[in-house]
């Protein structure tokens, strides 16, 4: 964990956020860091919007209680009919449709 945190700041310190799917992922579960996971979340929102990326995006925006990026989440994974049991699960915790 040391390593990849290590690894995680090298990558942040040079504004290189080609791995921010996985740096979020890692901030919220291992380093427990809500709020710089949620902005690594939406880092990655900004250039991957693969089904995912959504549901780290509404993981994270749910951990810090930020109900734009869950209605964006939301709103991705319905106007494509997508179905993911992970996002489903997620989703039915919050109190937004969709």
């Amino acid at each position: 964990a040391r390593r990849l945190a290590s690894r995680m700041r090298d990558d942040l310190s040079r504004e290189d956020y080609r791995h921010a799917r996985e740096h979020a992922r890692f901030a919220l579960d291992v380093l427990e860091d809500e709020k710089l996971a949620a902005r690594l979340a939406e880092r990655n929102w900004q250039t991957q919007k693969e089904p995912i990326d959504a549901v780290i995006l509404l993981k994270t925006a749910e951990a810090v209680e930020d109900d734009g990026s869950i209605a964006q989440a939301k709103d991705f994974v319905a106007s494509r009919n997508l179905e993911d049991v992970r996002f489903a699960e997620l989703a039915e915790k919050t109190d937004m449709p969709g």
